[in-house]
C-alpha cells in the first residue's frame, strides 16, 4: 500500500477536499476510497437516488480510483495509474459537486430538501449552484426553488412558509389599497372634470343667452328705428306731393 501512496502523493499532488466549514487533505488512497464509497451509499439512498447528478458524480469517482488501484495491484504500471490519478485529482479540485458532499453545511441542506421529483432536485441544485433555468419552469420547479430559498436564508423568513403566505396576503392588499386609492383619485379628477364641464356649459348658457339678448334688443331697437325713419320718409314724400299739386 506504500507504493500507492508514494504514487498517489506524488508531484505535490494534494487531495483537499470541503469538510464542513473548512477542508479536509487525503494523504492516503484508501482513506480517499473510503470517503468516495461512503458518499456513494449516501446519495444512492436519498436525493433521487442513482438519477441524481451528485450520486453519479461520486460513484464515477469512486469506480476510476478503485479500478486504478485494483489494476495497478495486477500490472505495476505506474504511468497508467498515475495518469488515472491526475484526472481523478483534477475533477475533484474543478468540479463544484464536490462541495456538496454530506459533511458539508450545502450537502447537509441538500440532504435535508429531500425532493420528491428529478425537476424539484434540479432546482435545489439550481439555487445552489446560482442558476436558474426559465426553460424548467413550472410548479415543481418553482417549488423546489422557493423551499430552499428559505432553507438558505432562515433570517429573513423566520416563520416560513406562513411568513410567505401572509407577506404575500399583505403585498395583494397593499396593491389594492395603492388601486382603489388610484381609482379614487381618477374619480375625483373625473368629478373635478365633469364640475368644469358644467360651470363652462353654464357660463356658455348665460354668454349665448345675453348674446341672444343683445340681438333682440338690437333687433326691436332696429325695427323702431327703420320704422320711424320710414315714417318721416314717407310723411316727407306726401308733403312734398301736396306742394307739387298747388304749383298746378
Amino acid at each position: 500500500m506504500e507504493e500507492f501512496n508514494l504514487i498517489f502523493n506524488r508531484n505535490h499532488r494534494m487531495w483537499k477536499i470541503p469538510f464542513g466549514n473548512s477542508f479536509v487533505e487525503f494523504k492516503e488512497s484508501k482513506e480517499l476510497l473510503s470517503f468516495l464509497k461512503e458518499e456513494v451509499n449516501i446519495w444512492k439512498d436519498n436525493f433521487i437516488g442513482n438519477n441524481s447528478g451528485l450520486f453519479q458524480y461520486y460513484n464515477n469517482l469512486y469506480e476510476n480510483l478503485n479500478n486504478s488501484i485494483q489494476s495497478f495491484s495486477k500490472t505495476k504500471n505506474q504511468s497508467q495509474f498515475d495518469s488515472i490519478l491526475n484526472e481523478i485529482h483534477y475533477n475533484i479540485q474543478n468540479n463544484d459537486l464536490i462541495k456538496f458532499n454530506s459533511k458539508t453545511d450545502l450537502g447537509m441542506k441538500v440532504l435535508f430538501l429531500n425532493p420528491q421529483t428529478q425537476t424539484e432536485a434540479n432546482a435545489i441544485m439550481d439555487y445552489f449552484r446560482g442558476n436558474f433555468n426559465g426553460n424548467r419552469l413550472n410548479k415543481e420547479y418553482f417549488s423546489g426553488y422557493i423551499k430552499t430559498l428559505l432553507l438558505d436564508n432562515p433570517q429573513y423568513f423566520p416563520g416560513g412558509i406562513e411568513e410567505i403566505f401572509i407577506k404575500g396576503k399583505e403585498l395583494n392588499s397593499e396593491m389594492q389599497k395603492s388601486t382603489f386609492d388610484t381609482i379614487s383619485k381618477s374619480n375625483n379628477i373625473i368629478e373635478e372634470f365633469h364640475k368644469t364641464l358644467v360651470e363652462y356649459k353654464n357660463s356658455s348658457d348665460k354668454e349665448q343667452a345675453k348674446q341672444k339678448k343683445r340681438i333682440d334688443d338690437f333687433e326691436v331697437s332696429y325695427k323702431d328705428k327703420f320704422s320711424e325713419v320710414l315714417f318721416n320718409y314717407e310723411e316727407k314724400l306726401r308733403i312734398s306731393g301736396r306742394q307739387n299739386t298747388g304749383k298746378n
